[in-house]
């Protein structure tokens, strides 16, 4: 919750059973499949795939939307995780957010050497 601003995750059970989960073991609507989870897990249960069009949480049941590259076309991230970047950031605009840093890099490059 600190770091992406989703509370999509809580423990469950106690002692020696305790495990990560979703309220309930359901699909959760408050997961935006940024990934932090499986990233951050030191044993590696906690498992992402990424297809042509979606990014699936496979411990949570849960599956979003990909977006890519609005000049390259690549995998971005999650569709739900850039519009809660948008809305929780000021002076954002969808073009810098839908465009990969290296896409970015090269526009950007582009403009300073026309100045």
């Amino acid at each position: 919750k600190e770091v992406v601003g989703a509370n999509a995750l809580s423990f469950a059970f106690r002692s020696g059973s305790r495990k990560v989960m979703t309220p309930f073991d359901e699909p959760s609507e408050t997961c935006i499949a940024c990934g932090a989870c499986a990233y951050i897990c030191p044993t590696g249960v906690i498992k992402c795939e990424d297809t042509n069009k979606t990014r699936r949480m496979v411990n949570w049941h849960t599956e979003r939307e990909i977006a890519r590259c609005d000049t390259c076309k690549k995998i971005l991230a999650p569709d739900v995780l850039l519009h809660s970047r948008i809305m929780r950031l000021t002076d954002v605009t969808d073009d810098i957010v839908f465009t990969c840093p290296q896409c970015r890099r090269r526009e950007t490059a582009k403009k300073n050497l026309i100045k």
